[in-house]
């Protein structure tokens, strides 16, 4: 009984409460854009006060066949990419990365490329993400496409309540831009890479689908699933050993029957 209640408690332990992902609006200019660059920096000048703990998404567009490099921050972080989406023409490639549980405080953030090309970066700001174990649930979704307006990702399927974040590249410039029913951010940064999030859905498959406005191009989308707590481990119940002392006396009695 005392290992049961041990068991027990340490579920309730290791249980933690849902914190909801909510967006954090930009603290100045949280994007840059160049035509011709194999580096920027956000903001092009001065810094951003991000918040401690919170999750950064940073979406990189640039020209077919460059390679981004894992960017770089003051104050120092931990960043990861996602593979490069290259529709194998033009100039919509996108790349996402993300550094979660920051420090906090003022920064810059710089994305580098192996050669000069037509560069465009934004970065978003969340609250509510796990910090003692990685967000991101799933692999990243994909998808490109040519000489059209409207991209939808291949589907992200999801368990709990979680949040889609996704960056989109596009060809030529975008006159405008909307996303799926329900996003609740949505941004287009030169009319060459948007962003945008699906806050808080359950669990489940779903895509993501952007439309811009404009001449028919070639289009680019990732998008990923960040979760609101880390899995809950299931501790190791010990070992209960059964003792069994045999009386001999019925032993003898049933074996001589």
């Amino acid at each position: 009984m005392r290992r049961l209640l041990l068991f027990i408690a340490l579920l309730v332990l290791t249980a933690k409460a849902s914190a909801s992902h909510a967006f954090v609006a930009c603290s100045g200019t949280c994007t840059n854009s160049n035509t011709s660059a194999s580096s920027l920096i956000v903001p092009s000048t001065g810094t951003l006060t991000f918040t401690a703990t919170h999750f950064l998404w940073l979406g990189i567009r640039a020209g077919h066949g460059v390679t981004i490099n894992t960017p770089t921050s003051s104050p120092s972080e931990t960043w990861t990419c996602g593979a490069t989406v290259d529709p194998g023409v033009g100039l919509s490639t996108v790349t996402g990365c993300w550094a979660n549980n920051i420090t906090g405080g003022s920064y810059t953030v710089t994305v580098t490329t192996s050669g000069t090309t037509n560069l465009h970066i934004a970065i978003d700001e969340y609250s509510g993400t796990p910090t003692t174990c990685s967000p991101i649930q799933g692999s990243q979704s994909t998808n490109s496409v040519t000489a059209t307006n409207t991209i939808t990702s291949t589907g992200i399927t999801t368990t709990g309540t979680t949040s889609i974040l996704t960056a989109t590249g596009v060809g030529n410039n975008a006159t405008s831009w909307s996303a799926t029913t329900g996003t609740q951010q949505a941004s287009l940064v030169s009319g060459r890479i948007g962003t945008a999030d699906r806050l808080n859905v359950g669990a489940g498959t779903t895509t993501q689908q952007e439309t811009i406005g404009g001449a028919n191009t070639d289009l680019s989308i990732i998008a990923i699933a960040i979760i609101q707590t880390c899995p809950t481990a299931t501790p190791n119940m010990p070992p209960v050993v059964l003792t069994f002392t045999p009386n001999w006396r019925w032993l003898l009695y049933w074996v001589t029957r």
